[in-house]
């Protein structure tokens, strides 16, 4: 079941890699172009992988999601800043996440809240230790806001990777 949840959370995503790639070849965009294959290469490449693995490393996470957010950055003509940040004393070898698990709030952040708004768009992942044996991911955006968000979507859209992400921590809760 869990093999299944984490294999559903790409498909939209896959579908619009491709559609933007072959946008910027419609346009005749070759650098951008050669730049969103070779991302999305990588990123397609780390996450067959891992398909099979409950949790990988930190530093494997953060590359994926380094990858991920370039995508993004080309595929909209709304330029957005981005940082991933580890604290210092954690070593990205010795921690395991499952992987992906927080790429639907990244989405979320970018296409509700960074594209919606005007100027400078900046989105900021940290990683850090609060307690001992904790690792806590904080997404931070400067985007128009969770409920602004809200106003401006139709009443019938309903966020499926939101939905099939709790449901993989529900699992992983069970399981582990």
């Amino acid at each position: 079941r869990l093999v299944t949840l984490k294999s559903q959370l790409n498909p939209h995503f896959l579908f619009n890699c491709l559609n933007g790639i072959y946008h910027c070849i419609l346009a005749t965009d070759i650098d951008k172009a050669s730049d969103y294959v070779s991302n999305f290469a990588r990123l397609l490449r780390m996450v067959l992988m891992h398909a099979e693995k409950n949790f990988i490393s930190l530093r494997e996470e953060v590359e994926l999601l380094g990858h991920y957010l370039k995508i993004q950055a080309l595929r909209t003509n709304k330029p957005f800043e981005y940082a991933i940040y580890i604290e210092d004393g954690i070593n990205p070898d010795e921690y395991f996440v499952p992987g992906m698990l927080i790429q639907p709030f990244l989405e979320n952040a970018i296409w509700h809240g960074l594209m919606n708004k005007e100027g400078d768009r900046s989105l900021n992942i940290h990683w850090r230790r609060p307690k001992e044996k904790e690792l806590l991911c904080e997404i931070t955006d400067n985007g128009v806001g969770r409920a602004q968000s809200i106003r401006r979507q139709p009443s019938s859209h309903a966020s499926k990777g939101m939905s099939l992400c709790m449901e993989r921590v529900e699992l992983y809760k069970a399981l582990f």
